[in-house]
């Protein structure tokens, strides 16, 4: 499993990112959302706060490979046949796996905040399993509830206004770049 000399060819990897609210309604429509007329499916699925009674992902096909973080908060689930997956970590917020597909490799790190807990504890907590990982290429993806003219929203919300804080702290110190669709995160 070489690692490639360039960045991956992300641009065919079709990624989906929702927080569900512990939708039981939700959760069980993931199999039928698709991408345009085309009818083309996500790959990867990056949930925060899906339906999991019991610690079990519900509604999610039974051959879909799925990791789910210890308390639940976060969820990976690859629907792509072809990639393959190797769990790296799982905290109670955080689910990192390395990703493969032919050639290209990635390594997916998933994280929720969630608004009643201490921002600084989760900055702590992503940390902890971004350093300890050593990837070239890194995909954070997540939801930190916490506002700012980085990324949004510019429309008032319920978040945290503190400008990012130690998430912004976090990444500036690891020199991250920020990718985020602010029409769609304004929804």
């Amino acid at each position: 499993m070489d690692m490639p000399s360039g960045a991956p060819f992300l641009c065919c990897w079709r990624f989906f990112q929702g927080n569900l609210g512990r939708s039981q309604v939700g959760i069980q429509e993931l199999p039928n959302l698709s991408f345009g007329s085309a009818g083309q499916f996500p790959d990867v699925y990056i949930i925060q706060e899906p339906y999991v009674p019991k610690g079990k992902a519900f509604g999610l096909l039974r051959k879909w490979r799925t990791v789910v973080s210890r308390t639940s908060k976060m969820l990976v689930s690859l629907r792509h046949p072809g990639m393959e997956i190797l769990v790296r970590s799982t905290t109670d917020h955080v689910v990192a796996v390395d990703l493969g597909l032919g050639g290209d490799r990635i390594t997916l790190v998933a994280f929720y905040f969630p608004p009643s807990q201490d921002q600084s504890l989760m900055v702590r907590e992503l940390a902890g399993v971004y350093d300890s990982l050593r990837s070239q290429f890194v995909l954070l993806a997540g939801e930190a509830n916490v506002r700012s003219l980085l990324w949004g929203p510019a429309v008032p919300d319920n978040r945290h206004h503190d400008e990012g804080g130690p998430f912004l702290d976090f990444i500036f110190s690891r020199n991250l770049q920020i990718w985020n669709d602010c029409v769609l995160a304004d929804l």
